[in-house]
């Protein structure tokens, strides 16, 4: 697992779903790709795997669950009761023995909310963000659980938003400093 950017394996297609919904590094402008890729199967396929793709009349319903779960990010997530209520999820004892969660209807929405139940389970939930800058989701696997940004450094997905932001608090510190010329713009 990348630190900081990928969830647990159960959890990598909720944070996924959720990242449907982004602002792109280079128009800074809101972008939706989940009506695209649920009208193409095979690009669906290839962004979430096994994950089933949206029925028909159902995808209004998948944005309202991914915005669900994008406003509990990081938080106890009180606004997916009415999820779980709508769609329940049944615990079941697994392969060798380990829990499974089974949503009560077997469509992309039952899916997302079973490995959200297990996430909440297994205490992964809480590790899940969104940047304070982007917005990008993305899992903080640190050992406090602190992270703010996307990324730190610019490969991969995301913006780096953490270096960005570090080197705006550095220009803004020098910009105050005594006999220190303010940065060039």
């Amino acid at each position: 697992m990348a630190p900081n950017r990928l969830a647990p394996a159960y959890l990598e297609d909720v944070r996924v779903l959720i990242n449907t919904w982004h602002i792109p590094n280079e128009t800074r402008v809101e972008t939706d790709e989940l009506p695209r890729l649920a009208d193409d199967p095979r690009l669906w396929r290839s962004t979430f795997g096994d994950l089933a793709v949206p029925r028909r009349g159902r995808l209004t319903e998948l944005i309202d669950l991914r915005a669900t779960l994008r406003a509990d990010l990081g938080r106890v997530p009180a606004g997916m009761n009415r999820w779980l209520r709508a769609v329940p999820v049944t615990a079941v004892v697994g392969e060798e023995g380990r829990l499974e969660l089974a949503p009560s209807r077997d469509d992309t929405a039952g899916q997302i909310l079973a490995k959200f139940a297990l996430a909440l389970h297994h205490g992964d939930w809480r590790r899940m963000r969104a940047c304070d800058d982007c917005a990008w989701a993305f899992y903080d696997s640190s050992k406090g659980n602190t992270r703010r940004w996307c990324r730190m450094y610019g490969e991969g997905e995301g913006r780096a938003c953490g270096s960005i932001a570090k080197v705006r608090a550095y220009r803004k510190r020098q910009e105050g400093s005594p006999g220190v010329p303010a940065p060039a713009r």
